[in-house]
């Protein structure tokens, strides 16, 4: 009897669970939750378990084989001989890379924004329109852009580029190559995140408390300063964080604008380093990696805490009505007007302009203007370059890559669109649970991380991992999206 008595109470327990456990699942929302969270943990914590794994390893960059485990890796990347170059100096020049690509998008963008949504600027519509193209286009197309624009004779290994041909003023190499090249192309491709989240709060803000000052007669720089920048530091908050991480781990601009100069950042001496044959420089390679990490996550957590806690303002005063313009005067708004239609033109048209002059040009990237051809059109000869490239409209290989990038990034989109709105569904119907707080942070992270970092990641995986299956990440088209 006993015995019928504990069977029947555990098929009960059976029962109960089995019923909570169907209560739970029949809302879509704890579905979608659990499923996209295991499918996050796996795509995560598997790739930094076997990234952790090889700091510690003393893997052969040829074999791939593992002779052993220790902390040399981490020694000789913090306090080791070569430390100063590998790690210190650029990490140096990526946080002055990151800090100043975030002054010039709040700069850029954010003078925008308010110009549009606060004053009677002139030519509104084109303006904002138009101002969204650097973002679309890649960075090393903006960072091509300025080398083209600024290359002069006075550049180490230098040529005539496009402003010394035209106006004989050969540009330093300060405004070639170097940190402030690279900030500034990253500060104007991030400068429409700027404009985008501080243009919506400017947009949509409640008349009501810069009513209430201007009945004080508050002056309008201290409106400005206590009213409209604090309703305004979330957004620059944001903007700063998705500007520093995304900066911090830039690779292509880097590359193009600062390693003619030898100014390494991050991204490219890890580049540098996991292309090594020594056992010890991949190593530090494989630490650094962790340390790009380890930094999005430090910017995924402040993020977290800033966003924790909702503040409000309160005011007394009659009803609201429609935010005031600032008025830029008969002479002034047309100035301001022409000002920034020439400045959005030139960052956001100028590439393309400039790439389609040089299209023609029988000697690109040579700033001799003296003769035009189509070849680089037409060509059918295979004479083009040291390589024997042919025209554009008979070369097979641009046509592969751009069938391959098509395919590539329509299945990133319709990935990237699905998975998104399954978790904006999911986190917004249970938004005070922690699963959702949980899954909503799991989901932000791959953003943080630097590209380069998560394919040397799947690459190490693919390498050290083949007998257990990992080995279709090697060289998979299909995992890029």
């Amino acid at each position: 009897m006993d015995s019928s008595l504990a069977k029947d109470m555990g098929n009960r327990a059976w029962s109960k669970a089995w019923n909570k456990t169907k209560t739970f699942f029949g809302f879509p929302a704890n579905t979608i939750l659990v499923c996209i969270g295991v499918i996050l943990l796996v795509l995560t914590l598997v790739p930094f378990g076997s990234l952790i794994l090889s700091t510690f390893a003393n893997k052969n960059p040829i074999t791939q084989k593992i002779s052993g485990y220790s902390t040399t890796n981490w020694v000789n990347t913090f306090a080791g001989e070569h430390s100063n170059q590998y790690l210190w100096t650029p990490l140096g020049h990526s946080l002055l890379v990151a800090i100043l690509s975030c002054f010039f998008a709040i700069l850029f963008g954010g003078s925008v924004a308010y110009l549009i949504t606060r004053t009677n600027l002139r030519f509104k519509k084109f303006i904002s329109s138009v101002f969204i193209f650097p973002y679309i286009m890649p960075q090393w197309t903006l960072a091509l852009f300025w080398y083209n624009l600024f290359i002069s004779t006075n550049c180490p290994g230098g040529h005539i580029g496009e402003i010394q041909a035209l106006t004989g003023w050969a540009a330093p190499t300060w405004l070639c190559y170097g940190p402030f090249p690279i900030a500034m192309v990253l500060g104007l491709h991030y400068a429409p995140f700027a404009y985008i989240l501080m243009g919506g709060i400017l947009r949509n803000m409640d008349a009501n408390l810069e009513e209430a000052a201007t009945i004080l007669n508050v002056p309008r720089w201290k409106i400005f300063t206590k009213i409209t920048v604090p309703i305004l530091k979330p957004a620059i908050l944001s903007t700063i964080l998705l500007v520093f991480s995304s900066a911090i781990s830039s690779y292509t601009v880097a590359a193009t604008l600062g390693d003619p100069v030898n100014y390494k950042v991050l991204a490219t001496q890890m580049e540098t380093l996991l292309r090594s044959k020594t056992v010890w420089q991949y190593g530090i390679g494989n630490v650094i990696s962790m340390l790009m990490i380890a930094m999005g996550l430090i910017i995924l957590t402040f993020n977290q805490m800033s966003t924790g806690s909702r503040k409000s303002y309160t005011t007394v005063s009659g009803k609201s009505g429609q935010i005031s313009k600032q008025n830029l005067g008969k002479v002034g708004k047309w100035i301001v007007s022409c000002v920034l239609v020439f400045f959005v033109v030139f960052v956001c048209i100028g590439p393309m302009v400039s790439f389609a002059l040089e299209s023609f040009l029988a000697n690109p990237g040579t700033g001799d203007f003296t003769r035009f051809t189509l070849d680089s059109w037409i060509d059918q000869k295979g004479t083009l370059g040291s390589a024997g490239y042919k025209g554009l409209f008979f070369n097979e290989e641009i046509w592969t890559s751009l069938r391959g990038t098509l395919v590539v990034s329509v299945i990133c989109a319709l990935i990237a669109g699905t998975v998104g709105l399954l978790i904006g569904y999911g986190v917004a119907k249970k938004r005070k649970s922690k699963m959702a707080s949980g899954v909503n942070a799991l989901a932000f992270l791959p953003y943080l991380l630097p590209s380069i970092t998560l394919s040397a990641i799947f690459f190490d995986m693919a390498s050290t991992f083949s007998a257990a299956g990992f080995k279709f990440l090697y060289r998979n088209p299909m995992f890029l999206a």
